[in-house]
């Protein structure tokens, strides 16, 4: 009976110290679980670790995940450009092409009902070309300065004297004749730029979703002839000017293709990382990817960690 006693007592003895080797490796696995969600959830920024990054240019201001300089945006294709290097006028901000420059803040901060939040870049397009004599097509394109982008909306105003505007929709792969130009002997800019209507001016719009586009400029026959023989020609002869009057893009984060994804295959990276947001599936022009919010309430940046805090001021509307 006594062996048979201490036998019972080795068993539970036994069984006690395999139930706490199982407990104990439950707990580091719970621990190693709750150090990697952690771990994931700290990837992205904060207000701390943007501290030293720039947040204007001139007289514009941008968020993230805009920025300008090595760890300040969240990817190439949000990387600005401030070009502090003409004295005589403020410094201009443009995207990483270069070539679209920025026209109003970019706001990626929500604030709540007080703030009609757009995922839109205001941008100034300008071409200038010369002309030569016995070259009757000249062209400009443009290339959204990455895939996060498209324009959604535009409108050139095109100066210049004795050819057609073609539209080349790269996307499309359609050419379109826009608008023909025709002077009268004399003619300047400014009051061809009044009207707009043939005269020396006319308009191109571009609409819905574009991420590469050329326009095309074909002379007339009589063009050259004209250009030679006219003594006091208007400098309208002279070049072709291509300017937006304004134009919109649309931005998204592409690195997914919708909230769903991101949240279920991207956990590191997945963009909306402020306590209270919620990430908006796509909308408008672009067909693909996501956009961040602070939930209603909430104001502030939902890109970055404690990014959207609660609105104070909401009980005043």
């Amino acid at each position: 009976m006594a062996k048979l006693m201490n036998r019972s007592v080795a068993l539970g003895v036994m069984i006690q110290l395999l139930l706490l080797a199982l407990l104990g490796t439950l707990s580091v696995l719970l621990a190693s679980s709750v150090v990697l969600a952690a771990a994931g959830q700290q990837q992205g920024p904060s207000a701390a670790t943007l501290g030293s990054c720039p947040t204007s240019c001139g007289n514009l201001t941008f968020d993230y995940p805009f920025g300008i300089g090595a760890g300040c945006f969240r990817n190439l294709d949000f990387e600005l450009i401030c070009n502090n290097s003409v004295p005589v006028r403020p410094p201009v901000l443009s995207l990483r092409d270069g070539i679209s420059r920025v026209t109003y803040n970019i706001v990626t901060a929500y604030a709540g009902a007080r703030y009609d939040y757009r995922g839109e870049i205001g941008i100034a397009l300008t071409y200038t070309i010369p002309i030569t004599s016995g070259v009757d097509v000249y062209n400009i394109s443009w290339t959204s300065p990455g895939k996060s982008f498209a324009l959604s909306y535009a409108r050139f105003n095109v100066t210049g004297c004795g050819f057609d505007v073609y539209l080349d929709d790269r996307d499309t792969n359609t050419m379109v004749r826009r608008c023909t130009l025709t002077c009268p002997e004399q003619i300047t800019e400014a009051v061809a730029r009044q009207n707009c209507n043939g005269t020396g001016c006319c308009t191109v719009n571009l609409e819905a979703n574009i991420r590469a586009f050329g326009l095309n400029f074909v002379r007339h026959n009589q063009s050259s002839v004209v250009h030679q023989v006219q003594p006091n020609r208007s400098s309208l002869w002279d070049y072709i000017n291509a300017t937006t009057l304004y134009a919109d893009l649309s931005w998204n984060i592409i690195d997914q293709p919708s909230c769903a994804s991101a949240k279920e295959n991207n956990i590191t990276n997945y963009a909306c990382v402020a306590n209270n947001s919620r990430c908006i599936d796509s909308e408008e022009s672009l067909d693909f990817g996501y956009s961040c919010r602070c939930n209603p309430g909430y104001i502030g940046n939902p890109y970055i960690h404690n990014g959207c805090s609660k609105d104070t001021g909401i009980s005043s509307l």
